[in-house]
């Protein structure tokens, strides 16, 4: 039975019950069930990584967080470089060269000071024509599920050429040397960094823990013959059981 407030009083409507009632009217009218758990971080990481920025340039960071309901969310985290004489950064994650050589650009969790992540920047004296890979973070996969993303990039005069460096893909993805584009249909979860994740069974209205696949790899983008007229970018990718 549901409640329903009116000028004339309360009223009482019988109902289907979703989760928590099964339809009769011994059901608690107003037990809607269990709520759906918090998400919680999987993994979290500093990008891009690496950066490139002459004396004087400036260039973005972003601390980024993997969830267990496959979102990526910004975190909240207060900035720092090992090396002001090379690099400063402020409190948006702005980067800013000074001088030539590498810093870490570091993020520490608000949430929790113990916890940070860092990014390399290399400052160079002379301006280098280098790209930029721009795209950080890449939707997860499902096994079973055809899946196709693009990596985009800024920057650079030559022809684009990707590779993977480290790491690598579910079995069943591959990446394309000249468009940059993830693409294929995910065969396993296995391969990576298995991992426990709780998620919110709509159909149960439980809590479950599956197992998902994290596969963390580094692509390469060459841009010129210049072995500086390139770009790594660090990233990872969740594959979900069917």
């Amino acid at each position: 039975m549901a409640r329903i407030w009116s000028p004339f009083g309360l009223l009482a409507l019988a109902v289907m019950t979703g989760c928590g009632g099964d339809g009769s009217a011994g059901g608690d009218p107003l037990d809607e069930g269990p709520t759906a758990p918090a998400p919680t971080m999987i993994q979290a990481w500093v990008g891009p990584d690496p950066s490139f920025v002459q004396v004087g340039g400036s260039t973005y960071f972003q601390a980024l967080g993997e969830y267990s309901d496959g979102v990526v969310r910004n975190l909240k985290v207060a900035w720092d470089s090992s090396d002001y004489g090379i690099a400063t950064v402020t409190s948006a994650g702005l980067a800013t060269g000074v001088g030539p050589g590498s810093a870490l650009i570091i993020a520490t969790s608000i949430d929790d000071p113990a916890a940070s992540w860092s990014a390399t920047l290399v400052v160079s004296l002379t301006p280098v024509d280098v790209p930029t890979i721009t795209t950080l973070t890449i939707p997860s996969a499902r096994v079973g599920t055809a899946y196709s993303q693009a990596l985009l990039y800024s920057g650079g005069t030559g022809a684009p050429a990707w590779s993977i460096v480290s790491g690598n893909l579910p079995t069943g993805l591959s990446l394309d040397p000249t468009t940059g584009v993830i693409s294929g249909t995910p065969t396993s979860i296995y391969g990576g960094v298995l991992m426990s994740v709780t998620v919110y069974d709509p159909v149960t209205c439980s809590s479950v823990v599956i197992t998902v696949g994290s596969f963390t790899f580094t692509v390469r983008l060459q841009t010129g013959p210049d072995p500086s007229s390139s770009d790594l970018q660090l990233l990872r990718l969740s594959v979900y059981p069917p």
